[in-house]
């Protein structure tokens, strides 16, 4: 693994911070919520108890972050109660200022 090269194009900040899901579906609305463990300006890192499909559309929305977008799921793992996902956003990315 020494020699890696990084495949993401922005860096990563950590962060602790709610973020909250939303979305509609045959059975009616519904909300989810996570906590955000690094964000930048093209997707962020979470943790929550839920399992992500990869390629799953959420809107997310991180208050104290400002952001509130659509976001793409590129990978869940972990075990039930602390599943690590990851996610980019499809709005672009997400301004530093």
């Amino acid at each position: 693994m020494a020699n890696e090269q990084e495949r993401r194009v922005s860096a990563r900040q950590a962060a602790d911070c709610s973020v909250y899901f939303f979305g509609e579906g045959s059975r009616g609305n519904w909300q989810l919520r996570g906590v955000v463990s690094n964000v930048s300006p093209t997707g962020m890192a979470f943790r929550s108890q839920h399992k992500w499909d990869v390629g799953t559309i959420l809107w997310c929305a991180v208050p104290s972050q400002a952001i509130y977008t659509r976001a793409m799921v590129c990978h869940c793992t972990g075990r039930p109660w602390d599943r690590k996902t990851g996610v980019r956003f499809l709005a672009g990315p997400v301004s530093d200022e």
